[in-house]
């Protein structure tokens, strides 16, 4: 078979995902650039959980300059390179993971400054990086005590990017979640949640009964997600919205 047509071949196979933002992880071409321009221009706060070298954060600061956010990023070696790009007057950095219990937790690192380390063994990290892991111990924390703590009535925007553990981000915040402290709540589903045992369906229930309103983020905007069907459970980036 033409190898030309064989690279047509999947393009076009892949054309359906993109066009609902499935299973995309181009910040550019998922949606996810395309709805920062417009909603941080209203934001004044934003908690950036799985900070990561702060990518995000860049593209925040390129739609509104006065954002204040909180970038918690657990890893020390990515958390000193997050440190070296923003200071403590442009970010609140918090050197610790997000979960639903407070403590120390294993931390999976396949490389430096990888997107993929987690709290748990990715066998799809492994692979990619020739099976070679280290570990290292990371404080965890959860986001309803850092709340109290800081006295924070009001969150504007808050994106959790942890590989599968966003499900126990928003266990640990279940009571800002009822204040409705959280005004949209961007997170990543992939299987790597289903790994850890938590389906779409259980993290949007969730969610709803706390008044939130789901939404996959797509490249053409928001689409709102009213009632689940066996076809929702897809790789995505979703936002939850107060009613």
């Amino acid at each position: 078979m033409d190898l030309g047509f064989l690279k047509l071949f999947r393009k076009i196979k892949y054309i359906p995902n993109w066009l609902y933002g499935y299973e995309i992880q181009n910040s550019s071409m998922n949606g996810e650039y395309r709805y920062y321009r417009k909603a941080m221009k209203q934001n004044k706060l934003i908690f950036e959980v799985g900070a990561n070298v702060g990518d995000h954060i860049a593209k925040y600061f390129q739609y509104n300059k006065s954002l204040q956010v909180h970038a918690f990023e657990p890893v020390s070696h990515t958390f000193k390179h997050l440190s070296n790009r923003y200071s403590a007057n442009e970010v609140v950095l918090i050197n610790a993971a997000v979960g639903k219990e407070t403590g120390f937790l294993k931390m999976y690192i396949y490389s430096e400054l990888c997107g993929g380390n987690s709290l748990y063994l990715n066998d799809f990290q492994l692979k990619a990086n020739n099976d070679q892991v280290i570990k290292e111990e990371v404080k965890v924390i959860k986001l309803d005590d850092y709340i109290n703590e800081k006295k924070i009535f009001c969150i504007d925007f808050m994106k959790i990017d942890v590989e599968g553990n966003e499900f126990n981000v928003l266990l640990g915040a279940e009571e800002c979640l009822h204040k409705k402290i959280f005004k949209v709540i961007q997170f990543e589903y992939s299987k790597f949640s289903k790994d850890l045992g938590y389906d779409l369906s259980t993290i949007c229930k969730f969610l709803e009964s706390k008044g939130y309103a789901i939404h996959r983020l797509t490249p053409w905007g928001k689409i709102r997600i009213k009632k689940f069907k066996k076809w929702d459970e897809v790789s995505g980036n979703y936002l939850a919205v107060i009613h």
